[in-house]
């Protein structure tokens, strides 16, 4: 998909207020909790992007996993490469979008690697 030029950013759930002019997307199994949908105000959100509940409960644990964590996320993600495929489709006339998350960790968290993931994809 060389014809991708969207500008991904990833915005912590809990900071979104400064990012209100380009599309949203929730990228969380769950809501983060404490927001309302007004505060979020987003545009989508694709529960498929996220790791699924195991994986993410799994790394929770103990976070010193994130070699592994990374390594089964990408696998789960090479599993859903025709969703995610699809969505890069929907976002591809969008100037730039904002992957939201909900993880304190700013370093080491699933949004990350889906950002990674996406622009690698993207290339294809």
């Amino acid at each position: 998909m060389s014809t991708f030029n969207t500008k991904i950013e990833l915005v912590r759930a809990y900071e979104v207020e400064a990012h209100k002019r380009f599309v949203r997307i929730l990228v969380n199994r769950l809501w983060s909790r404490g927001l309302s949908k007004q505060k979020l105000e987003i545009n989508f959100w694709e529960k498929e992007l996220a790791p699924f509940v195991e994986l993410r409960k799994w790394y929770h644990v103990d976070l010193s996993r994130w070699p592994d964590f990374k390594k089964r996320y990408e696998e789960e993600m090479e599993f859903n490469e025709e969703y995610l495929y699809q969505f890069l489709i929907k976002m591809k006339n969008e100037t730039e979008i904002h992957l939201i998350y909900g993880a304190k960790n700013k370093i080491k968290n699933h949004a990350i690697i889906l950002k990674e993931y996406l622009q690698m994809m993207a290339t294809k």
